[in-house]
């Protein structure tokens, strides 16, 4: 198991204790997230992590738009797309949550700008 990348995300919300350690590693996923948090930053990153297994790298970039738009702007969310994580479209009207929902996606962001192509292959190979 190779790691990638590994960084802390922290929350940016002075009243939330939440953090993210996330990695891009070889998995049958190809993606893993470890963290302590609330129940929406917990069940976002358990439900981002089901979603872009074996998705392209283009796919998961639309599916971070979406997610994100989703969010921050209240966008109607596709549910063949998003599946179970349009479930998290209410956090949209809970402002001081949406880095909760958001934290694991930006993990992944990051994930994907540092190391695009190691985890384009890495999603391929979650086919097999």
């Amino acid at each position: 198991m190779m790691t990638l990348s590994y960084f802390r995300i922290k929350s940016d919300v002075w009243r939330c204790h939440d953090f993210i350690y996330a990695a891009a590693r070889r998995l049958h996923s190809g993606y893993q997230i470890e963290g302590s948090g609330c129940s929406i930053s917990m069940a976002s990153c358990s439900m981002m992590t089901e979603l872009v297994k074996r998705k392209s790298v283009r796919e998961v970039s639309q599916l971070l738009e979406q997610f994100t738009s989703m969010i921050k702007e209240g966008a109607e969310p596709d549910e063949d797309v998003l599946e179970d994580a349009v479930s998290l479209s209410g956090v949209h009207k809970l402002r001081g949550r949406h880095n909760c929902a958001l934290m694991g996606w930006q993990a992944l962001q990051k994930s994907l700008e540092q190391h695009p192509v190691t985890l384009e292959n890495q999603l391929k190979e979650s086919l097999t």
